[in-house]
């Protein structure tokens, strides 16, 4: 007797990193997009938004896409640097937010993507300057990497 095959929920599926990830899967895949729904890489492709409640399903599709995860690599997230910190934290920080709420739904871990640039803030020695242009995009990152490690 075979045990389920497995299915993987990709944010981010559009993307550069998670057409990656989704070529790479050796399970089913559900890509999870904002924008562009051609992903050839993915099984299936769902339309979302992280800025919106339950990630912009509605609720029996939230409900029916927790049922079937189980697991999340979450690689979505707005990567457009010089933009001020309340937008990455629309979207970064709120979005992971929405993420792990699935996550805890369906019971499923969250494998997320992040950046080396975090190592500039780390131990809380910042050190980027005022001006840096990706500063707010990394203060994001580091935000959700916290809110993933609780």
């Amino acid at each position: 007797m075979s045990a389920a095959p497995r299915t993987v929920l990709i944010t981010g599926a559009a993307g550069v990193v998670g057409r990656a990830v989704a070529a790479e899967l050796r399970c089913r895949s559900i890509g999870l997009v904002h924008g562009d729904r051609d992903v050839p890489e993915a099984d299936e492709t769902l339309a979302g938004d992280l800025e919106l409640p339950r990630l912009g399903l509605d609720e029996p599709a939230w409900r029916a896409l927790a049922e079937r995860v189980d697991a999340i690599v979450h690689s979505a997230a707005l990567t457009e640097w010089r933009q001020p910190r309340e937008r990455y934290e629309a979207v970064n920080v709120e979005g992971t937010r929405r993420v792990i709420e699935l996550a805890r739904a369906a019971g499923a871990p969250v494998h997320y993507i992040s950046t080396i640039f975090v190592l500039a803030l780390l131990d809380g020695d910042d050190r980027l300057g005022a001006g840096n242009l990706v500063r707010e995009y990394i203060h994001s990152k580091l935000a959700c990497e916290r809110l993933l490690a609780v």
